[in-house]
């Protein structure tokens, strides 16, 4: 049996991902996240393995300035014999190993000839001694297959003539340079899904067919409806790549399915993906968020006029009667610092921090709910935005899917104080969120928003805040 080739490490990411996690997790015991995607080359009838390694820095102490690690690989076959084994150390700034949940990422690059093996992989900590382990089994293909395994990233882009170099994070696959992930972990901030596998046909003639690519729940319900696209694979095979928008998916672990139907070919390869929660996605944005602010002291100091600006303008959220009157485009840079601090400084008297809330909840509006066709509208101009911007993160929230008549929908409920609730309907099914009901008193109600919503859905939404909205909106107990 021949060895795995010398193309053992093609790359060494050390990448900080910085994929902030809640604190309770990030008190779990460290361990090491492991994949790996398994291409095949024709010309040499191996089997390519692209490992990816996500370590979490919580393993690492720092010495000085940084920390050192060492990665430790081992591929082995079905009777134990150690078939290569590579080791090299990496470094890491000190800074990073105080971000919660950070992690860094290494990867692997071997190919081994049909037959049985098992990937280790072991990470140890320098300073502390700390180790982490992660083994796989793996199966070299036994002959030309009808597809590689799909792999999933959260970035994908096409390399031309004048960038051709991967950036840091990425991997190249032929013209296609990848950023690497051994899951993909989406948010409500970042939901696209980027894919790729390879096709192989060993034919002289081209196979023409369809594929479909479907979201399923941890039940193997698509709750995505698969889309179709026609599809040719030229003889030798071809790449097969695309993407998903996935904004609206509600938390949970998630399979992508490809299906391919080309001629006599019909396969399909999946993998899993993780969609993080509002409440997560917010607490590692907020983490980010303030390592980039200002000292409060110089909040408006060091301000150019645009900031300024930036910084008043959605005031009027917030703002008694009256109270912004004094405020002119016009005023020199001196007096919109000079208003802006004043604005500021009973409210921060009053409650201590206020003024940093308010701007965090601007930030992550601005970053979460920009919405296509609105041009430079900021995102906190949006009514997600603005209601996020008012409010800060929801107590809790419900996504829904496009079901029958009724379009996407999600609800956000604040428990607080008094309790409130908003909802918010994506009309076009392209991001276009339109506030439609709430019981805010301060915020209007959309004509007409039971019909968009369809009557099952205000029932589910009548149960989930906790309103019959069949009896006192749609005319009766029942909705008739």
């Amino acid at each position: 049996m021949p060895l795995p080739t010398a193309a053992t490490r093609a790359l060494k990411l050390a990448i900080p991902a910085l994929l902030l996690a809640a604190s309770a997790r990030a008190q779990q015991p460290v361990g090491l996240n492991l994949r790996a995607v398994r291409f095949y080359r024709a010309d040499t009838k191996q089997t390519r393995v692209r490992a990816f390694v996500q370590i979490p820095y919580a393993l690492m102490s720092a010495a000085g300035n940084q920390a050192t690690y060492e990665v430790r690989v081992r591929v082995s076959d079905s009777t134990g014999l150690t078939l290569y084994k590579n080791s090299w150390n990496s470094h890491a700034p000190a800074a990073l190993l105080q971000q919660p949940g950070a992690e860094v990422m290494e990867m692997v690059d071997f190919a081994v000839a049909p037959g049985t093996y098992r990937l280790d992989v072991a990470v140890q900590d320098s300073a502390s001694g700390r180790q982490a382990e992660r083994g796989i089994a793996l199966q070299g293909f036994n002959g030309t297959p009808d597809a590689s395994d799909l792999l999933l990233s959260p970035a994908m882009r096409v390399a031309d003539k004048s960038d051709t170099v991967p950036r840091a994070g990425e991997m190249r696959d032929g013209s296609t340079l990848i950023t690497a992930v051994a899951t993909l972990r989406l948010t409500p901030l970042r939901t696209k899904a980027y894919y790729l596998l390879e096709a192989y046909n060993p034919s002289p003639a081209p196979l023409d067919g369809t594929m479909a690519v479907a979201v399923l729940d941890q039940n193997g319900k698509a709750v995505i409806p698969p889309p179709s696209a026609k599809v040719s694979i030229a003889p030798g095979g071809g790449v097969l790549r695309g993407q998903l928008d996935l904004d609206g998916l509600p938390a949970g672990r998630y399979t992508m399915a490809v299906k391919v139907d080309a001629g006599a070919k019909h396969f399909e390869r999946s993998s899993e993906f993780v969609m993080a929660d509002l409440q997560e996605t917010m607490a590692r944005d907020t983490l980010r968020i303030a390592e980039e602010k200002r000292t409060d002291e110089g909040y408006f100091r060091y301000m150019s006029p645009e900031d300024l600006d930036a910084a008043e303008a959605p005031l009027s959220l917030i703002a008694r009667s009256g109270e912004l009157k004094a405020w002119s485009p016009s005023l020199s840079v001196e007096a919109k610092r000079r208003f802006l601090t004043e604005f500021w400084d009973a409210r921060d008297r009053q409650t201590p921090g206020i003024r940093q809330a308010f701007y965090d909840r601007i930030a992550y509006a601005n970053r979460a709910f920009i919405e296509r066709g609105r041009g430079q509208q900021p995102g906190w101009k949006s009514d997600r935005g603005r209601i996020w911007a008012k409010n800060g993160v929801p107590d809790d929230s419900l996504a829904k899917l496009p079901e029958g008549r009724a379009p996407r929908w999600t609800a956000w409920r604040y428990t607080h104080g008094r309790g409130r609730y908003y909802v918010f309907v994506d009309r076009t099914g392209v991001g276009n969120w339109v506030l439609v009901t709430t019981d805010d008193r301060f915020e209007s109600t959309l004509p007409g928003w039971q019909d968009i919503l369809t009557p099952d859905a205000v029932r589910e939404l009548g149960q989930y805040v906790g309103t019959n909205f069949q009896q006192s909106d749609l005319g009766g107990p029942n909705g008739q």
